[in-house]
């Protein structure tokens, strides 16, 4: 308290006398109380002392104390927190201060508060502190608030005890201390402690009691912890981990009806980890609500409760009624002791994989019908359980089998093979009823008749079959019972009847068959012939039919009215029965069957319906052109033998067939096919016969068609089919007879062909062009060639010399598209036909126009053109003009000019119109030639005349005279254009584009004219790059070359000329002979020499 007052100030002496003195009789009242009670300090020394004494037995049990993992960060905080409490529990065995408040200790204590948690109170402590400004406020406050957690349970194993804990108040939350992870039913001493600088004061103890857990046995549904009997329940639980209880309670009563039991308690071993509860004598089908609580010191925990269902008894007493075949109806009995909300009946057959049919029924009801899935003649199995809150019982069985159904029919039949009389009992299909076995009995009508039975198995559950020996037309009792099982027998059947008698095909031998080759139009039956099948049929007419019993043989016309024509016979006849006179192609009815001598027909029969076969027809061509043609028919005749009856002495005879009979169901379809396309052209049906008397006699009389709009040189297929009862094929029972002819093939005659197809022309250059085209699409016969005609366009142009001179006129060419074979006998009969016929025309010019028509021409003639085809030929470069073009007239070869002949035959214009001629002059080195060679040199002219081309195509001009006389450097010139000749086509004659109107520079004679090289002197005076025919150099070789122009881009040149040296100029003539210059030279030396010797004559004298 002295520390907590504040600094002394200067005050008055008396001032600080009086609190002197006060203080002094403090100290001696506090002496003297202290002296004589023990003081609450001293109470409060007492229990840190057993508090040390607990902390030191806490720590032999355990080797630290434990902090919530929130609160402690390592195990050196740890530490430090229990060195702190020692030394604190040390201070206070020293003494407690004096100055502690204990006033203020006990209403923090009173203001605490311990509880267990409301949602968890089997693991969870809240202890709730003081508000911060009750404690805040005090001279003495405590910073930190600790609660320590000590197990004292009371229980057999120290093991079981819980660690000792130490917790803080939550960070978010200083008001409270969360004590967390307990055990339930286990007791916890909770010791709160206050925390004040370095010392820690025991504020408040107390021993509080975990609620205990209950057990959980899941829900009483669907739990496997839960086994119940018809009279006993058992619960079976795991104990909860570190869980402590006491005591077990069970509370249990009945509900419907009510009935109370009473209470049961079953000790707890600690050791033991499973619990098994037992309740019995209980009754069976009920509900039973059951609670199961856990006390700890008579603390209960929340209860565990459920109701739980005991398994009710099996029915009894199941008996099986049947309703009627389909129906059955199932009764049982529930014993009174035992409950049950409903019935499950389960029932299916007892023998086989079909899944039993399931259904249920509510109690009291005791009783159900059946009718489901019910088959008489099957076994079943019925089951029945009672069900009490999904608790079933065992289930009550019992089988039973189904009366089967009564037999359907009885039939008696002869057997062939057995030679007696089966009696067939038919059953219920298999999905009707199951029948095992069939009993069978027969008894005659006589007097003296005897009676047989017979059970025999059932074959695949549908017929039951037994042999009898009766006797055919006699009558008798037959009975039939279906049975099943041993127990299971149906209602009876019965049938009185006579026996029939029987008949087969097959068993007797018969054999039917028509005459031979169709001839006489007759039927034949014929018995065996053997003797041994004779004697077996006989036997086995005596036994089956009767022997006074025939066989009756009938045959009637079906679709036109007619007699019907009946014969009798029998196994002891020796000849063939023969019924003749039929028609061909009818449909008739024959029927064969025996008849007792009491007149009781047999009820199997032999029955077909026959065809007659059809007439033979065969077909001819007749009249034939290109577009028409006739079809005929006729029938294939001939004298034939047939079998007849002779119906006095039923003997064989023969006779001659003259007249044909056709049914008029007769019809003959004929199909005309083109057989290049197989398109059906005509398709038509002719009747074969009249309706007059529905039979007509034919002759030679036949029916024919005619073909028109045929196409020609066509080559078609005649197809002919004579068809008896196609019309009414769905009516009539007999299948149509059908006789295919031969087939007939002709071609029509030749017509003139159609137009080509798809003609086309593509230039391929300047002189040719392709033509293209595809056969005509009637060519109308063999195509043997074609003709084009090629006709030319002539332009209006008067500057067209060579067009007037060539005299162009149309003309033709032929394509042959056939030859005839190696032996000249015949023509083949199919071309080789391509997809498209091509044709290369070589004589056509560039730049002209042509019209172009293609005929086609087989051996009836030419046919019509196809449409004309227009195409303009392209221009080109024309062919290099020949050596022998262009030549120099040897007599006219001046100083500065000579003359050239230009053959114009020479002279191609196929690869289009010559515009314009033009003479090149090139200068020749002859020393350079005599060095290199004339090839060498004439590459060199070529390549200086091409640099002067290059150097001047960015002026667009050529090299002329001018160009060359003024800018060449050497003194041999390049190669120049002297002169362009224009075709004049008035004049007929070329020219320069400067003398057509003035006197000509040319001369025309036979296609040659001559002209002249370098006559123009008045060249200096025009400009450079005018072409200009200036003179030449005297004394200078030159060579020529022709040069032809199509367009002003498109030209060739002929090859250089040989080379030529004018003569030379007046003034150089003289000093151009080879003695004057050699004289001149000798006067030279001569002078010369004279000097040299004056002039050393002179020295010498001096």
């Amino acid at each position: 308290m002295l520390n907590s007052l504040p600094p002394l100030q200067p005050l008055p002496l008396i001032i600080l006398l009086r609190k002197w003195i006060f203080l002094f009789y403090l100290l001696i009242f506090l002496t003297i109380a202290h002296t004589s009670t023990p003081s609450t300090a001293q109470q409060l020394h007492n229990q840190r002392r057993r508090l040390k004494q607990s902390n030191k037995l806490s720590k032999e049990q355990t080797p630290m104390a434990v902090l919530p993992p929130a609160f402690l960060s390592s195990s050196q905080q740890m530490e430090e927190v229990e060195g702190r409490e020692e030394r604190e529990t040390s201070n206070l065995n020293d003494g407690v201060d004096s100055n502690v408040d204990d006033q203020a200790i006990e209403r923090i204590s009173r203001s605490l508060r311990i509880e267990k948690d409301q949602e968890d109170p089997s693991r969870l402590l809240n202890v709730f502190l003081p508000p911060s400004s009750q404690i805040n406020n005090r001279p003495n406050r405590f910073h930190q608030f600790i609660a320590r957690v000590t197990d004292v349970s009371v229980v057999d194993d120290p093991r079981s005890w819980d660690v000792n804990r130490t917790f803080l108040a939550s960070v978010t939350d200083s008001s409270v201390i969360n004590v967390h992870g307990l055990n339930a039913g286990h007791k916890y001493k909770v010791a709160i402690l206050g925390r004040r600088e370095a010392e820690s004061l025991l504020i408040r103890e107390e021993d509080i009691l975990m609620d205990p857990v209950p057990l959980d046995f899941g829900v009483p549904s669907n739990s496997t912890s839960i086994l119940v009997t018809q009279h006993n329940i058992t619960l079976r639980a795991h104990k909860p981990e570190r869980a402590l209880q006491d005591t077990f309670r069970i509370e249990y009563h009945q509900l419907d009806p009510l009935k109370r039991f009473p209470i049961l308690d079953i000790h707890d071993l600690q050791e033991q980890r499973e619990v098994e509860l037992y309740i019995g004598n209980l009754s069976p089908g009920r509900d039973y609500e059951i609670s199961v609580t856990s006390l700890r010191e008579e603390l209960p925990s929340v209860p565990w409760k459920g109701i739980v269902t005991t398994r009710p008894l099996k029915p009894e007493n199941l008996n099986v009624i049947e309703i009627n075949s389909s129906c059955v109806l199932l009764q049982w009995q529930l014993p009174i002791e035992s409950g049950a909300d409903r019935f499950k009946i389960a029932y299916g057959l007892l023998h086989g994989a079909q899944a039993m049919l399931k259904l249920e029924v509510l109690y009291p009801k005791q009783q159900i019908p059946l009718c489901q899935q019910i088959l008489p003649g099957r076994a079943f199995i019925f089951a029945v359980i009672a069900e009490k809150s999904r608790q079933i019982s065992e289930p009550s069985t019992t089988s039973y089998t189904i009366k089967p159904l009564a037999p359907k029919d009885l039939i008696v039949e002869p057997d062939f093979e057995s030679s007696r009389f089966r009696v067939r009992v038919s059953l219920a299909s298999e999905n009707e009823s199951h029948t095992e076995k069939c009993q069978i009995s027969v008894q005659s009508e006589d007097q003296n008749g005897r009676s047989e039975q017979a059970i025999v198995p059932a074959k695949n559950g549908q017929t039951c079959e037994v042999y009898f020996d009766l006797l055919p037309g006699r009558r008798y009792e037959f009975a039939a019972t279906a049975l099943s099982g041993s127990t299971a027998f149906s209602t009876r059947m019965l049938r009185n009847r006579a026996v029939e008698p029987g008949f087969d095909f097959a068993s007797f031998g018969l054999n039917l068959k028509e005459t031979p080759n169709n001839v006489s139009n007759s039927l034949v039956l014929e018995w065996p012939q053997s003797e041994v099948a004779r004697l077996r049929i006989a036997d086995l007419w005596a036994r089956i039919v009767g022997r006074d019993s025939h066989l009756h043989f009938s045959i009637q016309p079906f679709d036109n009215p007619g007699p019907t024509i009946q014969r009798e016979t029998g196994p002891t006849e020796p000849s063939p029965l023969v019924i003749d006179g039929l028609h061909e192609g009818e449909c008739y009815k024959v029927l064969l069957y025996t008849v007792t001598s009491s007149g009781i027909v047999s009820e199997r029969r032999f029955e077909q319906f026959l065809r007659k076969n059809a007439p033979q027809l065969d077909l001819a061509v007749g009249h034939l052109n290109s577009r028409a043609a006739t079809i005929q028919t006729f029938y294939v005749s001939g004298t034939s033998t047939l079998f007849t009856n002779d119906n006095q002495n039923n003997n064989i005879r023969t006779s001659k067939k003259e007249k044909l009979k056709i049914s008029p169901q007769c019809q003959l379809q004929i199909q005309v096919v083109d057989s290049s396309t197989s398109q059906l052209i005509v398709e038509r049906i002719l009747t074969l016969s009249s309706n007059e008397q529905n039979l007509q006699e034919l002759s030679t009389q036949l029916p024919s068609l005619s073909l028109d709009n045929l196409k020609p040189w066509r080559k078609y297929v005649v197809n002919g089919e004579v068809i008896c009862g196609a019309q009414n094929r769905h009516s009539s029972p007999c299948t149509p007879k059908m006789h295919r002819l031969t087939q007939v093939e002709f071609r029509t005659e030749s017509a003139q062909p159609g137009p080509i197809l798809n003609f086309t022309v593509r230039p391929l250059n300047s002189y040719s062009a392709q033509l293209r085209w595809q056969i005509p699409s009637e060519p109308n016969g063999l195509i043997s060639h074609y003709i084009i005609q090629i006709e030319p366009q002539l332009e209006n142009d008067n500057n067209d010399l060579l067009n007037e001179f060539d005299n162009i006129k149309p003309w033709t060419e032929k394509v042959i598209v056939q030859e005839q074979n190696k032996n000249n006998k015949k023509l083949n009969e199919e071309f080789k036909q391509k997809e498209f016929i091509e044709k290369i025309l070589d004589r056509l010019k560039g730049g002209h126009k042509y019209l172009l028509q293609v005929w086609a021409v087989n051996e009836a003639g030419q046919g019509r053109g196809s449409e004309q085809f227009s195409v303009h030929q392209p221009i080109s470069a024309p062919p290099p003009p020949d050596r022998n073009s262009i030549q120099i007239v040897t007599d006219s070869i001046k100083s500065t000019e000579l003359s050239a002949r230009i053959d114009l035959s020479q002279i191609s214009d196929k690869n289009g119109k010559i515009i314009k001629l033009a003479i090149l002059v090139a200068e020749v080195d002859i020393k350079e030639e005599e060095k290199e060679g004339e090839e060498n040199t004439t590459k060199n002219k070529q390549k200086r005349f091409d640099n002067w081309l290059l150097l001047n195509e960015n002026n667009g001009t050529l090299p002329t005279w001018g160009m060359v006389r003024r800018h060449s450097t050497t003194n041999i010139w390049p190669p120049f254009i002297a002169l362009e000749l224009l075709p004049d086509n008035k004049n007929r004659r070329f020219s320069s584009p400067s003398s057509i109107n003035t006197s000509p520079d040319t001369s025309i004679i036979n296609s040659i004219f001559i002209t002249s090289i370098g006559s123009d002197f008045e060249c200096e005076e025009k400009l450079a790059e005018q072409i200009c025919n200036g003179p030449l150099k005297p004394g200078s070789v030159y060579r020529l070359k022709l040069r032809l122009f199509t367009s002003s881009n498109l030209w060739s040149d002929s090859p250089y000329t040989d080379p030529i040296r004018l003569e030379l100029s007046a003034s150089e003539s003289f000093f151009g002979q080879p003695i004057i210059f050699i004289l001149l030279l000798f006067l030279i030396i001569f002078g010369c020499n004279r000097i040299c010797i004056i002039f050393i004559s002179y020295k010498t004298k001096k």
